[in-house]
C-alpha cells in the first residue's frame, strides 16, 4: 500500500535523491531512498500512527524519518496524501504556512 503524493512531495522526492546522491554517494542515497519509501508504506498502513497537528489548517500529521519530515494528511476514506518532505533542520513550520 502506498500513500498518494501531491506534486511538491514528488519534487521533495527528486531533490531529496539526488542531494542525497551528490552528497553521500549512490549507495546510500538508494539505501535512505528505499527507507523513506517504507516508511511511506507505513504510513499508509497505519495512518494515525503520528499526531495531529491542529496548529495547521486542515490538520496535518508529521512522521520523521532520518533528517526529514514526512508531512501528510488523512482523507474522510481514510486515504493519505503526502503533502511534503521536508528536512527537519529547515523552517519546516513556515516551508507549510
Amino acid at each position: 500500500m502506498t500513500p498518494r503524493l501531491t506534486r511538491e512531495a514528488v519534487a521533495d522526492l527528486s531533490r531529496l535523491y539526488i542531494d542525497g546522491f551528490e552528497t553521500f554517494g549512490s549507495r546510500q542515497a538508494d539505501r535512505y531512498a528505499e527507507g523513506l519509501e517504507a516508511t511511506l508504506g507505513r504510513i499508509a498502513a497505519y495512518p494515525r500512527m503520528a499526531c495531529e497537528r491542529p496548529e495547521f489548517d486542515p490538520p496535518l500529521r508529521l512522521h520523521p524519518y532520518g533528517s526529514h519530515l514526512i508531512v501528510y494528511l488523512i482523507s474522510e476514506d481514510e486515504d493519505v496524501l503526502v503533502i511534503r518532505i521536508l528536512n527537519a533542520r529547515q523552517d519546516w513550520q513556515a516551508a507549510l504556512s
